[in-house]
């Protein structure tokens, strides 16, 4: 894409996610840039204040599904940075972290529209399904701080907040012991669930052969890179 004029459309952006650091780095690199924002519920709030303080972000105030993406929608109800107009531009579709949460025809079908659309996709995930040992590293290697966090949290609220009187300062202290088990349940059992849910490499090869069909299209008129 260097040297040219580039849209990139994030799909299920959430709060933002990796979007605008890899906005920040394009910038710098291509003629022009747009990161436009969407998701099936906008997080406007959000995204207002993202888009306020990044030359190249924008979002889309109206609900867009990832499926069945109306680009002239998204383009007529933009806030933030406007792409130029009378410029030809690539379009880039992106999902961040997200593709793992769609059952297979879903994908199939976001794949289809995005050839159809005559665009480019690129989906990044960091959950494996195959990938037993970086399961361990980041659910449970990642629980190894949460003692830290709750040791700084105890001495905060004990120590630290002297505007607190005593039995507010043990309701608090309470509080976080108590959550504590409850998150960490909820974080592994959402960890466990999302490597569950990620689609090995074949299975990604076999939907992007199936989409090329419901698209109209051949081998020859996309070429797909997955590792």
């Amino acid at each position: 894409y260097v040297g040219q004029n580039l849209n990139i459309l994030d799909m299920c952006s959430g709060t933002g996610g990796p979007a605008m650091a890899i906005t920040d780095h394009l910038a710098t690199k291509l003629r022009s840039i747009t990161t436009i924002l969407t998701d099936l519920i906008p997080m406007e709030d959000k995204w207002r204040v993202i888009a306020s303080n990044h030359a190249h972000m924008a979002y889309c105030t109206q609900s867009v599904d990832a499926t069945n993406v109306n680009l002239s929608a998204v383009f007529e109800n933009l806030s933030g940075k406007t792409p130029p107009k009378g410029t030809q531009h690539t379009n880039l579709r992106t999902i961040f972290g997200a593709l793992h949460h769609f059952k297979p025809a879903a994908i199939i079908s976001i794949l289809s529209d995005v050839m159809t659309s005559n665009d480019d996709f690129m989906s990044v995930e960091l959950t494996q399904r195959h990938s037993l040992h970086r399961f361990v590293f980041l659910v449970f290697g990642q629980c190894l701080f949460i003692p830290l966090l709750v040791f700084s949290l105890v001495k905060y609220y004990l120590f630290d907040h002297r505007e607190l009187s005593t039995v507010q300062r043990v309701m608090y202290v309470l509080l976080v012991l108590v959550s504590t088990p409850l998150y960490m349940t909820a974080f592994i059992h959402d960890g466990i669930v999302s490597y569950a849910r990620s689609y090995r490499e074949q299975e990604i090869r076999d939907m992007v052969q199936m989409a090329l069909v419901k698209a109209g299209k051949n081998n020859d008129d996309y070429q797909w890179k997955i590792w």
